[in-house]
């Protein structure tokens, strides 16, 4: 809404300066001068209130007897720490193994956008608010309590592979690996692996950051 009168106040300061006793080329400066000023004087406040602001960020780590799972799930934490997805990707997209063709990779909704853009593979979702059905299909997949229906939504939708990241704590939360009895995704995470999946094995620095299976 302000952004109507903001615009006929920058139109008319700058009519005014068109205005000055000056001739054509010096108005150049105090036009571009006007106009830069019109874009950036907004930084200004801010800027000062970040550098008076004296509470230093707080800490990442847990203090002794303090539950380090609340201290991770308060604090930001990068997720290519935790899930690298770049040297999964090195794997994934080796032409000598699962490069040498297309395949649909299941995975977390945050991760699809580096799988599509550093391998070969399709993904089912990527993080945006457009109705996506394979983000339907990937939570129905992972929170399904029998075998029948995990294997039934995979088969489905053609997945080839499924990819989960067990530390990465937005993953686990969405899921909800507690939230029932037979749950896909908490079986896998405990190392019960249904007959239709086969896991595989992966390089030794990407063993425990990711569980890589294959649909048999």
């Amino acid at each position: 809404m302000l952004v109507i009168p903001y615009a006929a106040a920058v139109g008319a300061s700058l009519a005014w300066v068109t205005r000055l006793p000056l001739a054509e080329p010096l108005l150049a400066f105090p036009r571009a001068l006007a106009v830069a000023f019109a874009c950036t004087w907004n930084f200004i406040p801010a800027t000062i209130v970040g550098a008076l602001a004296d509470d230093p960020p707080a800490a990442t780590t847990a203090a002794p007897g303090e539950d380090s799972g609340e201290v991770a799930g308060a604090a930001a934490v990068e997720s290519e720490s935790v899930c690298p997805l770049t040297s999964l990707s090195t794997v994934l997209a080796d032409p000598s193994g699962f490069g040498d063709r297309q395949r649909r990779v299941m995975a977390f909704v945050d991760f699809g956008p580096e799988l599509l853009y550093r391998t070969p593979h399709a993904v089912f979702s990527i993080p945006n608010h457009r109705f996506q059905a394979g983000f339907t299909a990937t939570y129905q997949a992972m929170t399904a309590s029998t075998d029948e229906l995990a294997e039934s939504i995979l088969r489905d939708n053609g997945v080839d592979l499924l990819v989960l990241c067990p530390e990465w704590p937005l993953e686990a939360d969405f899921y909800g690996s507690d939230g029932g009895p037979g749950m896909l995704y908490g079986r896998l995470l405990a190392g019960d692996v249904p007959s239709y999946l086969a896991p595989i094995v992966l390089p030794d620095e990407l063993t425990g950051r990711f569980a890589v299976f294959e649909l048999r």
